[in-house]
């Protein structure tokens, strides 16, 4: 039997691609995405849902610098053989709000500005001579997300425009939430430094800088606290058309099991074990089928290949 590899872990998608795991293609949500002509988007999902891997996915395909590589990674994939007008047209700037140490008040302002600030170089290094040193020193000395943000959209060339992706945008509010609802509340409200980061994106929405958004998480808390500053968002988490975006439906867990399931007989009991310890998940009140959690199917299709 041919080894399938699983990609439990892996949220990268040129890896994945490249180097031959088990994928299942749901790159048609990219079109439908633009079909659906919402520039601004949040989609909510549990933790270990893919939503990590989803953003790769637009990453490299939107990601101007990925052009000579997209038959490569999506030639044999849905979006590859039916390729959008917008494909590799954008600059990338990416942000992750993972990993930040919420333990004081101070340090989880300032992980927050070295976040915003790591995002901002990988930018930099990813498509060089767009700025020259003077703007590149400024940015980093600049301490505040906000100002450094407003510095960067004040001197970035119009020419190619960003698609801007944020993941986990609420994993450290959340854990701030926990700590302290007053510093929470601090964090979003009108003056709050998480409030004028989105301030400023959206300022450079109205400027042509920033083209579209997609923003994932797992709470709307901290996107309720900061709507009026960010207002410009359209909310899919729970949209019937997309709510298989993350997460696997039945027919798609059945076609990974069959690809390592050696007695057949087994079909039934494998995936009723399965359904009782990763399906239940509904999105949308007109679905009729829930949804598997994605990254636990994949953990147990990973072993249940090498013990079974």
């Amino acid at each position: 039997m041919k080894n399938v590899k699983f990609p439990y872990g892996v949220s990268n998608f040129e890896k994945l691609s490249t180097q031959e795991y088990a994928f299942v293609d749901k790159t048609d949500y990219i079109e439908k995405l633009e079909h659906q002509n919402e520039s601004y988007v949040s989609f909510l999902r549990p933790r270990r849902f893919g939503k990590s891997l989803w953003l790769s996915v637009l990453e490299y395909y939107y990601d101007i610098n990925q052009k000579n590589k997209f038959e490569q990674l999506f030639g044999k994939y849905y979006i590859g053989k039916y390729p959008t007008p917008l494909r590799n047209t954008y600059r990338i700037l990416r942000f992750d709000f993972s990993g930040i140490d919420t333990s004081t008040k101070e340090s989880a302002k300032q992980g927050f500005n070295l976040s915003v600030q790591s995002a901002l170089n990988n930018l930099q290094i990813r498509y060089t001579n767009i700025f020259d040193e003077k703007i590149k020193i400024h940015i980093l000395d600049t301490v505040d997300a906000e100002e450094k943000m407003r510095y960067f959209f004040d001197c970035y060339p119009k020419d190619i425009p960003i698609y801007l992706l944020i993941d986990e945008y609420d994993h450290f509010t959340n854990e701030i939430l926990y700590r302290s609802v007053d510093e929470f509340i601090d964090s979003v409200s009108k003056q709050g430094y998480v409030r004028k980061f989105f301030e400023v994106i959206k300022t450079a929405t109205q400027q042509g800088i920033v083209d579209r958004v997609f923003i994932t998480g797992v709470s709307p808390l901290t996107l309720d606290g900061i709507t009026s500053g960010f207002n410009i968002l359209t909310h899919l988490t729970h949209h019937f058309d997309f709510e298989a975006m993350m997460g696997f439906t039945q027919n798609e867990v059945e076609k990974l099991l069959e690809l390592v399931l050696q007695d057949s007989s087994r079909k039934d009991e494998v995936i009723q074990e399965m359904k009782e310890w990763y399906n239940g998940y509904k999105f949308s009140r007109h679905s009729t089928e829930t949804l598997y959690n994605s990254d636990m199917v994949l953990y147990y299709l990973k072993y249940f290949a090498r013990f079974q």
